[in-house]
């Protein structure tokens, strides 16, 4: 049986005053729906954040629409669903009960009885079991389990009744929006809940996955296996932030034999623009004979003031969207490691700008001139 796995696609993304849905578009329409007629997959697994926040904006919801319309209806390929931390599960659940029928299996809250979708291939049947995100609190109350006090727990519990449950003959995979011990994370992932009990955790040990042949995460940003080959975060669709600048995004084409064993291939997503830092002193970057479209962090190492940097840079690569001057910063944190700026005198606050706009210090000449202009002032004020 050969699957897809895809996680976080962050529909609807708002970027440093920017919408991405183009972007978005342009991978999935001109690179992931190609990829899928291409390599023929059995089933479509999609692991949580569909959308940017529960109440996406008109466009993310037509991409979707658009997007599931070409796999299921044209291609002919099966999808399954399971809502992220940023989703509203409720919303993006309407309708389910129906659109299974059409082979659009979507899991947006936790159901006690536990879901499942069964598909078969030549060796026999494959249970996939869909563990939505959900609240520790709505898992203890469903199974009325005082025990359960934190993401751990209620993973734990729930995948022991699908175990419990489980058919021994049949291969089972397991769909789970969840942050795994030992997971690397990004600064575009939201933390999950903070409502656990009793000093709980918001992290789910990888050995609670350890009877199941392959295990489809969501929720960390960076593709990655965890603990084993058969646990896997898939990664998100784009790159949401820069400290993901040197990700390779991507997703896992994975075929599973009789008995259950994996073979994954991770398989590159190229955008129509990367996001990327760049470093160096602002001369040199403009020198730089390639024009550039790319999503760009810039990190300026001039020490002095600068005029209207932001607006040159654009000028050869219109989407700079943060600079950052770490040198400025350097300057004025010895200042501020020395002396609080509120107890400073106007000449240690002046000669403090001037270093940092000429880089080097007030001689004494410019500062005997510049406490007679301060003395002018105040005697005028007088």
């Amino acid at each position: 049986m050969r699957f897809i796995h895809t996680s976080d696609w962050h529909l609807g993304r708002f970027f440093f005053g920017l919408h991405l849905t183009a972007d978005q578009e342009y991978l999935l329409k001109e690179q992931f729906i190609p990829l899928i007629k291409d390599t023929k997959p059995d089933i479509l697994l999609i692991s949580g954040d569909l959308y940017d926040r529960g109440v996406p904006p008109l466009e993310a919801v037509a991409l979707l629409d658009e997007v599931l319309y070409k796999i299921i209806a044209e291609l002919k390929v099966p999808v399954v669903i399971i809502s992220g931390n940023h989703d509203s599960g409720e919303r993006l659940a309407f309708a389910s009960r129906f659109l299974s029928e059409q082979k659009l299996f979507v899991f947006g809250g936790f159901n006690p009885d536990i879901d499942s979708v069964t598909i078969s291939d030549s060796y026999g049947a494959i249970n996939i079991y869909p563990l939505p995100y959900t609240e520790p609190v709505t898992v203890r109350d469903a199974l009325s389990d005082k025990n359960i006090t934190d993401h751990n727990s209620a993973v734990s519990e729930v995948l022991n009744i699908i175990k419990r449950k489980h058919p021994s003959t049949n291969r089972a995979i397991v769909m789970a929006h969840v942050f795994t011990i030992g997971g690397e994370t990004c600064e575009s992932e939201r933390p999950l809940s903070s409502s656990s009990f009793a000093g709980g955790i918001d992290t789910v040990n990888t050995s609670l996955f350890n009877a199941f042949h392959y295990t489809a995460l969501g929720h960390l940003h960076r593709a990655q296996t965890i603990g084993s080959n058969k646990v896997r975060y898939s990664g998100s669709l784009m790159k949401y932030s820069f400290s993901e600048a040197n990700h390779v995004k991507s997703v896992e084409l994975v075929d599973m034999d009789r008995d259950g064993n994996c073979t994954s291939e991770r398989i590159p997503l190229t955008p129509k623009r990367d996001l990327r830092q760049i470093t160096g002193f602002l001369k040199d970057i403009l020198s730089n004979e390639n024009r550039s479209d790319d999503y760009l962090e810039v990190t300026l190492l001039d020490e002095g003031a600068l005029l209207n940097p932001m607006e040159k840079l654009r000028e050869k690569y219109p989407n700079v969207l943060k600079i950052e001057r770490p040198m400025l910063m350097r300057a004025d944190s010895k200042f501020s490691n020395n002396r609080d700026h509120k107890k400073a005198t106007k000449s240690e606050l002046f000669s403090c700008f001037f270093k940092e706009v000429e880089n080097k210090d007030l001689n004494d000449e410019q500062k005997i001139v510049f406490n007679e202009i301060l003395d002018n002032i105040n005697k005028d004020n007088q």
